[in-house]
């Protein structure tokens, strides 16, 4: 269709879309979770007062492969992020951290096979794990903390954030694999 303008006569053209934004790593992320037929996202919350460093001999993984390798530190009042696929179901391993001046590892051992997590600390500290290995996809986080120098509240404040976070998680992975059986139906 044609239309005079001022200028000059005018072609109207379908409107062309601007390209979508490149994914996020996110985005990335969840989709290579959402593939495999099972994943972990581990999330580890260090709300004492120093850094938790990586043990390297320490970190295994038996089955699955890791997608982000846990941090080599893990700063106070920090977050460090984990994710771990397999295809065939089967993930196992463990991590450990230490702080300087404290004797003792902080590990964490996990089997989706067997739906288990196992938690350990040095003597003053403690860990809080909310989530459970129980769906295909699971989002486990866990709390660090010092007994005696962490208010309640502060725990608090992190479970409500890890709450709404694993909702938001979940439904992210749910979304994906819609999307994936959607496409797989148009071809």
């Amino acid at each position: 269709m044609n239309r005079k303008g001022t200028l000059g006569v005018f072609t109207r053209k379908d409107e062309v879309k601007p390209p979508a934004p490149p994914p996020t790593e996110e985005e990335i992320l969840r989709k290579q979770l959402s593939k495999a037929s099972r994943s972990f996202r581990f999330e580890y919350n260090n709300i004492t007062p120093k850094t938790l460093t990586r043990v390297d001999p320490e970190m295994k993984l038996t089955h699955g492969i890791w997608v982000r390798e846990p941090p080599p530190e893990i700063p106070s009042n920090c977050a460090g992020r984990v994710a771990v696929a397999s295809k065939k179901g089967l993930i196992e391993g463990h991590i450990a951290y230490t702080m300087e001046g404290i004797e003792g590892h902080f590990a964490f051992t996990f089997n989706a096979d067997h739906k288990k997590m196992a938690a350990t600390c040095p003597e003053g500290f403690e860990i809080t794990q909310e989530g459970t290995p129980t769906n295909k996809h699971a989002v486990i986080v866990f709390i660090i903390s010092q007994k005696s120098v962490t208010s309640t509240k502060k725990i608090d404040a992190v479970r409500r954030s890890i709450s709404i976070q694993m909702t938001e998680e979940l439904s992210a992975f749910a979304e994906f694999e819609k999307q994936e059986k959607e496409l797989a139906v148009k071809k």
